[in-house]
């Protein structure tokens, strides 16, 4: 345990490359480690903290506050493609990108956003091409200006119908969920 380097930047994600550490940055850079040195910025493709990153062997995935996921090469991290969260997320509360999941079998990309929401994306692996048909699996309570009380208040199971879950929280929504 202990400190390894520093880059004096806020660092939102780590992840591996092989034995290449890759952390992402408040500033949008994305940055490679030699052991505890800080080696070189990969890339610089988004604008605001990258708080998600996802390697796999074919791709490296990044998301940030900007709302963008980058696709980007795991051999020279040249950008392959790119998706804004912001304009072709339909009916996101916040499109800044939390988190990224791959399913290469089925050519999806799950995408967790700030505006606490799941959604479901095409993505093309052999032509690095995201579909249109972005899709919304689950959407929770999201207050963006409630930063420290950004919670859920209330909880209730409907009697008759046990399968309804009602929820209140700081967003002002009375949200009923059908489990």
């Amino acid at each position: 345990m202990g400190t390894f380097g520093n880059n004096n930047k806020m660092i939102g994600s780590i992840a591996y490359n092989g034995q290449t550490a890759l952390t992402g940055c408040k500033t949008g850079e994305l940055y490679s480690w030699n052991g505890t040195t800080l080696s070189k910025v990969v890339s610089k493709n988004h604008t605001g903290l990258i708080d998600a990153i996802t390697v796999t062997d074919q791709d490296i995935f990044t998301g940030a506050k900007d709302g963008k996921i980058c696709v980007l090469s795991p051999s020279d991290y040249s950008l392959k493609a790119s998706f804004d969260c912001n304009t072709k997320l339909p009916k996101t509360a916040c499109g800044a990108v939390r988190a990224i999941g791959v399913d290469y079998e089925k050519n999806i990309l799950y995408i967790g956003t700030y505006g606490h929401e799941v959604y479901r994306v095409t993505f093309y692996t052999a032509t690095k091409q995201f579909g249109d048909n972005a899709e919304q699996l689950i959407a929770g309570h999201y207050a963006p200006l409630q930063k420290d009380n950004n919670e859920a208040w209330g909880l209730a199971v409907n009697p008759a119908k046990h399968n309804l879950v009602a929820s209140v929280s700081d967003d002002s929504t009375l949200r009923i969920w059908d489990v």
